[in-house]
Order: structure tokens, then C-alpha cells, then sequence
């Protein structure tokens, strides 16, 4: 990885109170080469639609960080009141044929800082409950079972699977797509660094 910067990372963050901790990160993102922007976010437009607008346009660096900071459940993100959106569906917009060409190569990092255990805990994939009692079932797929067109995709996830209650710990998680070798950031820096100062945004919807 060659260019200045190495890329964009993307921190989403739905909990103000987590705001320091994504800086943490920002902090780490900068000293990889990486241009950061911290994005405090109130629903999950706000976090699908910056990664759209990425997505269309011809990308230019070496590798793609996105991060959320929330809550989660069940392979989703979860934001306010039963604001929600599928993992898989924030991943599948880096998706060949849906995002600009230059992404096929590009390493795409995806880091999910929320919990997976299901709400309410049960053994079906995933259901609702109407207003008057009625019992809706979500029968597609949660991520584990899901594979698109992703090429160099990688979801890493900071707790298990497992139910919260059940689990020995919030272990991390790392799935890949499409991936043929590993994936290093060398920490040497490259010969026009000098010229070149990485930046932290920080965006309040």
C-alpha cells in the first residue's frame, strides 16, 4: 500500500457517550495513513448514505475502513426506538456491480463494535411482534449464511454469536469474502509521507 493517503475510514457512531472511544480509533486510523471521518449518527441513513455516495465514486486509495459504534442485535445495527439495518445490507453496498469498478481490488474492512445476541433470545432467525399481537417472521438469511459479489471484504466483529447470556465472552470475529491473500498494513512509511498530513473530520447529524 503506496498511496497518500492510504484511504478513507469511516466511524460511525450512534451513542454520544462512545464519542471519545471512536477518536481512540481515529487516532489509530491516522498513524495507518488513513483520511478519518467521524460521523455521530441518529438513525441509519445517516450511516447508509455517506457509504453511498463513497460507493459511486472512483476510489483512489489502497483500502477502505468502515466502523460502527452502537448497539446491535441479531447481525444488525439498532439505533433508536427500533431504528434498524441489516449488517449484511451495509456490507452489500460495496457489492460489485453496485459500487464503482475501482472498489473490486480495494481491501474493504468492515468493524462492527456492537452486540450480536438475539432480542428476545430464540431459536428462529428473527421475528416481530405487531401492535395487535401478531407474530411476523423474518425468514432470510442473517450474515453467516449470506455470500454476494464482495471481493476482499472483510467483517470483523468484536463479540461472538453466541447469546449474550450463554457466551464466555465477547470474543472478536473476523469473516472474509473473496479474499486470496493477507491483508498487513505496513507500518514503514512511504517516501512522500512528509508531504502529507492525514485529517479527522468529526460530522454531528
Amino acid at each position: 500500500m503506496d498511496s497518500i493517503p492510504r484511504g478513507k475510514a469511516f466511524i460511525f457512531v450512534a451513542i454520544k457517550e462512545l464519542l471519545n472511544e471512536a477518536k481512540r480509533f481515529a487516532s489509530v486510523y491516522r498513524q495507518l495513513y488513513f483520511d478519518v471521518e467521524i460521523h455521530l449518527i441518529q438513525n441509519c441513513q445517516q450511516m447508509v448514505s455517506p457509504l453511498q455516495i463513497v460507493a459511486n465514486q472512483v476510489y483512489q486509495g489502497n483500502a477502505l475502513i468502515v466502523m460502527y459504534i452502537g448497539h446491535g442485535y441479531d447481525e444488525k445495527i439498532w439505533i433508536n426506538d427500533g431504528e434498524e439495518q441489516r449488517i449484511c445490507n451495509i456490507v452489500d453496498i460495496f457489492s460489485v456491480g453496485k459500487c464503482d469498478n475501482t472498489f473490486k481490488e480495494v481491501p474493504k474492512i468492515f468493524v462492527f463494535n456492537c452486540c450480536r445476541n438475539k432480542i428476545p433470545v430464540t431459536a428462529l432467525v428473527g421475528f416481530h411482534i405487531t401492535d395487535n399481537n401478531q407474530v411476523l417472521f423474518d425468514m432470510s438469511p442473517i450474515s453467516k449464511n449470506w455470500h454476494t459479489n464482495n471481493t476482499r471484504t472483510y467483517i470483523c466483529h468484536t463479540c461472538s454469536e453466541e447469546e449474550f447470556e450463554k457466551s464466555s465472552g465477547q470474543r472478536p470475529e473476523i469473516r472474509q469474502f473473496m479474499v486470496t491473500r493477507d491483508l498487513y498494513f505496513n507500518p514503514g512509511q512511504p517516501e512522500n509521507i512528509k508531504n502529507y498530513v492525514t485529517s479527522v473530520k468529526l460530522i454531528e447529524n
